[in-house]
């Protein structure tokens, strides 16, 4: 090989190296409408399959992230005993009232409480 070979093959060689490296054009993947419904619900019914292994097998705290299975269980033991919607409204009442104050306010506007409060010796503030 000449010097003048030499010299050109190596820019032939990066002249073809970028055109190989240009960006093709992005095919889209065409799913379809019912392909996107039956996603939609295989989706979430793999993240809860997935949640059910991984707690079965220990490896998420069950103090933190129990099984779904023990959540649908002692939900139904709730419901059952009649607990579940007492202890969902006293739930939302503190919740609206770290919200806005406005239980305690109502709370306190009654004219029993404030009379409770002086019985049992507590100082409202």
């Amino acid at each position: 090989m000449s010097n003048i070979e030499q010299t050109a093959a190596p820019a032939e060689f990066d002249r073809l190296q970028r055109e190989d490296t240009s960006p093709q054009p992005r095919q889209r993947l065409k799913i379809g409408k019912r392909g996107l419904q039956l996603l939609s619900w295989l989706a979430p019914v793999a993240l809860v399959v997935t949640w059910e292994i991984l707690a079965q097998r220990g490896w998420l705290s069950p103090q933190v992230l129990p099984a779904p299975s023990k959540v649908i269980r002692t939900a139904f033991k709730l419901v059952t005993a009649g607990s579940l919607l007492n202890d969902l409204g006293i739930s939302l009442l503190m919740a609206e009232n770290l919200r806005t104050g406005n239980v305690w306010k109502w709370f306190m506007a009654n004219a029993a409480a404030p009379r409770a409060f002086a019985l049992a010796g507590i100082q409202p503030v």
